[in-house]
């Protein structure tokens, strides 16, 4: 076979076009909220799908320039798909919406006792589980390498699986909602104390080296600050530049000590110069796209006709009630890893353009997560206009913050958070009625 590099690719250099055209037409329309949704999806296609096959090319120097230039037109697909649909589903709701947060629900509502009430629950269960662990759970210096943490499950969940996801997405939803609260907030007693329950909370994510979960945590802050405060250009650059270097040290160092523990991250005398030569690694759905289709091709793997998205949205019955619900992924995840002692190596996530593939082939697949995330879209524009709307402002911001997250898999993994919130915003909304 003939190996080419990624740069070979002409659909690899349209698709790169094709980008930079949609960002620059996102970000000149960033005053309805949609485009401003439309630029995260570019960015989120950017991360998962550009980024890899330049930062590893290695890896992609096995596929030959038909295979690479296939894939690569899959995902223009989804793109331009993605462009016609948010343009006609979505509302056209504007984004100073989100900067109408009535403050006085936060400081003299119930919103502040209600989310430390849900929180000192969650926290006093979770610790509980751990026979009262507190330090190791709030600080786990040893990492993977022996840490203990709340909520936990297998890989494949059990009897008790969904209970212990259900808490532990609620617990993330609550911590995530401190950073809001702190850039919403007027008043400085709530400040310091969502500061502090920052300083106690959020080291356990990043420690824990669950990236996502850490990025669920903290860049909804980091959005809302863009998004809510009345900021000029230059401001949010900076503060957006700043942000980004800061995130990028904290997921380096959680990178390289998450295995071994962040004890030697203190012993280490090379730590500094190690954790800048690390590498980030998992950005790779490009291959994995590129192994679903060979799969597909050599009629390995059998296009499962929206039987994946279903499978997903069954992950909502625990297996409690159903023992023998079907693992979703099982098969990729057998052709790419194998076995070992009878049970699946690891599970591979598809991709979100991978898992449309997977679902209903080359070339309509593609166009399965550009519907979804239109009508998600919709579904979000539409949020803040009816019930309260600060709590909804929060929650858009919270969404648009998970997108990211969302690459690797359209899933309920993902959702839960998500879900829980909406549930906890219109509960309240409920009750207040």
């Amino acid at each position: 076979m003939n190996h080419q590099s990624v740069f070979e690719s002409v659909v690899y250099l349209g698709l790169l076009g094709l980008l930079v055209t949609l960002v620059i037409e996102a970000a000149f329309r960033a005053s309805q909220l949609k485009w401003v949704f439309a630029g995260l999806i570019y960015a989120t296609t950017t991360l998962w799908y550009v980024i890899d096959p330049i930062y590893t090319p290695t890896i992609y120097s096995k596929f030959t320039i038909d295979e690479l230039d296939f894939s690569f037109a899959q995902v223009c697909v989804f793109l331009v798909g993605f462009r016609l649909l948010v343009e006609r589903i979505p509302p056209a709701t504007p984004t100073r919406i989100l900067r109408e947060i009535d403050v006085r629900q936060i400081d003299r509502g119930p919103i502040v006792p209600i989310v430390l009430i849900a929180w000192a629950l969650l926290f006093t269960i979770g610790i509980t589980l751990t026979n009262f662990r507190v330090l190791e759970v709030l600080f786990p210096i040893n990492s993977r390498a022996g840490s203990v943490v709340m909520f936990g499950r297998g890989r494949f969940g059990g009897a008790t699986g969904f209970l212990m996801s259900s808490a532990d997405y609620s617990y993330l939803a609550v911590c995530a909602s401190f950073g809001l609260i702190l850039i919403s907030t007027r008043r400085t007693s709530t400040k310091v104390l969502m500061l502090c329950l920052m300083t106690l909370t959020w080291p356990m994510f990043f420690m824990a080296g669950a990236r996502n979960k850490a990025l669920a945590i903290v860049v909804p802050t980091i959005m809302g600050t863009l998004l809510i405060k009345k900021w000029t250009r230059l401001q949010q650059v900076l503060f957006l530049g700043i942000s980004g270097l800061a995130l990028n040290t904290v997921m380096l160092i959680a990178i390289q000590f998450r295995n071994i523990g962040f004890d030697k991250l203190i012993e280490d005398n090379q730590s500094i110069s190690r954790i800048y030569e690390g590498r980030h690694f998992g950005l790779n759905m490009t291959e994995e796209l590129l192994h679903i289709t060979h799969y597909q091709r050599t009629r390995q793997l059998d296009i499962e006709w929206g039987m994946n998205y279903i499978g997903n949205i069954l992950n909502v019955v625990p297996r409690a009630i159903w023992p023998n619900k079907p693992f979703v992924g099982r098969e990729l995840a057998l052709l790419r890893s194998g076995t070992y002692r009878d049970d699946i190596t690891t599970t591979i996530s598809y991709g979100f353009i991978g898992q449309g593939v997977s679902n209903f082939g080359p070339w309509l697949g593609p166009l399965a997560p550009a519907l979804f995330f239109s009508c998600y879209c919709r579904w979000l524009c539409r949020l803040p206009l009816k019930g309260n709307r600060s709590l909804r402002i929060f929650l858009i911001i919270f969404c648009l913050a998970l997108l990211p997250n969302l690459g690797r898999d359209i899933c309920l993994f993902v959702l839960w958070p998500v879900i829980f919130a909406y549930a906890g915003v219109t509960g309240y909304e409920m009750v207040k009625r």
